[in-house]
């Protein structure tokens, strides 16, 4: 036979097994197709065995493999028509644009190990309906554009949808090695308020996730639902509790927050956390200050003082202690090269407190002092 007069007149849009595969909702569809061709020699009808070699490609020229070639042995030629099964896998049933090519050889006993004598047949042959056709039964899932991989999208009997996955736990359950998500607010940056929500059946929104308003660089999260507290857990521990009234407790565990920062357990300040904080059983207020010989203020707030006469001052608490709570006050004589001072309190109030200056010899005299006072809040 003389390769230069092979070709191949006619390739029937092949019949593709959608019946034999159909009783199975739950089965992917094959993509085996049957393939009919007629192939002359010459003017006459080719006849007897001939071996076939089918490629397929994503071009009509050139190009390489989109699958491993097919080979089929030993095929019966009869009044130029032969029919063979084929089956490239996936990289068939997609919605991608493929072209087959068909070589041919009469039998000579080689197998399909061995590619001498195969010709190919141009052109290559497009394949439209059939691929599609194919696919079609594969409604429930959905497979990449170039066919790998399959079941890219994928919906199960309950309805839930999986991507990655064709086992979803969930209404949505999405698998990757990656980042899985990503949630792209398209407007300029002054107009993006991307978020996520969460709605309750009636429907009502209830919380939200994300930017929620337009351009605001405030990343948010919302409890929207009555008396709804934001909680957070590392592992099963409770290890901060935001509650609706805004109240914070850190450590709390089950307990609810006695004020508006509860924190159990130790508080370390300082760049480096090398400081303790003051610890104390009641809700304690310090004032603290130092105060000139003329009256004064040198350092200190949360306080007034005027000099009534030689050693003696008036210290004003602002704002007061509360009515009948009488704080603990301390006060020193700042030492001079020379001399001795004595400092003492004269009557001390929740409003305020006198102070008296002396010297060795009792005598009032004008003298720079601190003092600390402590009270309840």
């Amino acid at each position: 036979m003389r390769t230069t007069l092979l070709q191949v007149v006619t390739c029937g849009a092949a019949a593709i097994l959608l019946v034999a595969l159909a009783p199975s909702p739950l089965r992917a569809q094959g993509t085996t197709l049957t393939y009919q061709g007629h192939l002359d020699n010459g003017a006459m009808a080719a006849g007897g065995l001939h071996d076939f070699r089918f490629r397929l490609f994503s071009v009509a020229t050139a190009g390489v493999d989109v699958a491993p070639p097919v080979c089929v042995d030993n095929v019966t030629v009869v009044n130029g028509i032969f029919t063979v099964q084929l089956d490239f896998g996936q990289a068939y049933a997609t919605t991608a644009d493929r072209w087959l090519e068909v070589s041919v050889r009469q039998d000579t006993g080689l197998n399909c190990g061995d590619i001498t004598g195969f010709v190919p047949l141009d052109p290559r042959q497009k394949l439209t309906a059939a691929p599609m056709a194919s696919h079609a039964n594969s409604a429930f899932a959905l497979d990449a554009a170039d066919g790998s991989p399959t079941g890219a999208v994928y919906v199960d009997n309950d309805g839930r949808v999986g991507i990655g996955t064709t086992t979803p736990a969930w209404p949505l359950h999405v698998k990757a090695a990656g980042p899985v998500l990503i949630l792209q607010d398209t407007n300029s940056a002054a107009n993006q308020a991307g978020y996520v929500t969460f709605w309750n059946n009636v429907p009502t929104e209830t919380a939200w996730v994300g930017y929620g308003s337009p351009g605001s660089a405030d990343f948010t999260m919302y409890n929207g639902r009555p008396g709804g507290d934001l909680v957070f857990y590392a592992g099963a521990n409770r290890v901060l509790l935001a509650r609706s009234n805004g109240d914070i407790g850190i450590g709390t565990g089950a307990a609810v927050p006695t004020g508006k920062l509860d924190v159990r357990g130790d508080i370390k300040l300082g760049p480096s956390g090398q400081y303790q904080a003051t610890c104390a059983e009641e809700k304690l207020r310090v004032i603290r200050g130092k105060v000139s010989a003329a009256g004064g203020i040198l350092f200190g707030s949360g306080f007034t003082v005027s000099r009534s006469s030689a050693g003696t001052y008036v210290i004003g608490f602002s704002p007061a202690f509360p009515a009948g709570q009488t704080p603990a006050m301390t006060v020193s004589a700042e030492w001079t090269s020379g001399s001795a001072y004595i400092a003492m309190t004269n009557g001390v109030l929740s409003s305020g407190a006198g102070v008296r200056i002396t010297n060795g010899g009792g005598t009032l005299v004008d003298q720079v002092f601190y003092f600390t006072a402590v009270g309840p809040r």
